[in-house]
């Protein structure tokens, strides 16, 4: 009797091993195919973008052409073909762009999926500007905007050469963020575990982070820099060494040093720092945890 079951047994996992090869070769998730979609939307009228997506990379950037466009390509399992849906909408003088992923749980774990959306617009002011993204990285480059919101879960964010009149927020979980050269009147910048480096950065900064890394290049256009973090070291770099800056460092257990001449301390210890460079009109407030701060 015991040998039966076993054998009854034997057969169930071999009839189940045959299944699970058969479907295998029929929804092979190696099987890749090239992904191509491209639309156009007129600009008359827009002023306000949203972009939505999952796992896919985000590149918006400016265009010479009269309308937007907008290009989704790359690599995926052949069996994600269907699964994909690019929608591009325009209503009330907002144009929404999205990447809907379709029968989400049907997906394999095992399936590739290296998709691309680049967004073209042309060379305008806009209202708002707001990108989103699960896993996906993004990138923005050149655009002048009022406000700029992006954010991500776990992509990395990269915002370059451009201008915000009003005030850009950028937020991730994991990913990192960089900027270069981009003017904005007020940034925002908020990550939990990834590290933030700001190139030549203008305006009202402030900057949040837990674990990761800070290191800020200001330009001469900067106003007011704060920055809270938890465990992160902060490092304040900047070339115009004579920036009237009002330096205020206070860390709990972490350490303080200034590099720099010509400044006159009224507190100067381990774990605070109080002191002005010329009139001090530039305020820079640092705290944190455990990390250390550098300014030179």
């Amino acid at each position: 009797m015991v040998k039966k079951i076993v054998y009854s047994g034997l057969i169930l996992i071999i009839i189940g091993l045959i299944g699970s090869i058969a479907t295998f070769a029929v929804k092979n998730p190696f099987q890749t195919i090239h992904l191509h979609e491209n639309k156009t939307i007129s600009i008359s009228d827009v002023n306000k973008i949203e972009v939505k997506s999952s796992s896919t990379d985000v590149m918006v950037i400016p265009s010479k052409q009269k309308d937007i466009t907008v290009k989704l390509s790359g690599k995926l399992s052949k069996n994600l073909k269907d699964h994909f849906e690019l929608n591009v909408d325009k209503k009330d003088g907002t144009v929404e762009i999205a990447i809907k992923r379709k029968n989400y749980f049907n997906i394999s774990l095992m399936a590739i999926s290296q998709t691309k959306l680049i967004i073209g617009l042309p060379e305008n002011m806009y209202q708002s500007i707001s990108v989103k993204t699960s896993s996906g990285d993004i990138l923005t480059r050149g655009l002048h905007a009022e406000h700029l919101g992006v954010k991500s879960s776990s992509g990395d964010i990269r915002i370059e050469k451009g201008t915000v009149d009003n005030k850009m927020t950028i937020e991730t979980s994991s990913g990192d963020i960089n900027t270069n050269m981009q003017d904005s009147k007020l940034a925002s910048f908020s990550s939990s575990s990834g590290d933030i480096m700001l190139e030549s950065i203008a305006g009202i900064v402030d900057v949040n982070s837990s674990s990761g890394d800070i290191e800020i290049h200001p330009n001469d256009k900067i106003k007011k820099i704060s920055v809270e973090t938890s465990s992160g070291d902060v490092q304040v770099q900047t070339p115009q060494k004579e920036l009237p800056f009002n330096i205020n460092f206070k860390g709990n257990s972490g350490s303080g040093t200034v590099q720099l001449k010509d400044v006159r301390y009224s507190v100067k210890s381990e774990n605070v720092i109080v002191g002005k460079i010329s009139t001090g009109t530039i305020k820079l407030k640092v705290r944190t945890s455990s990390g250390d701060f550098k300014m030179k």
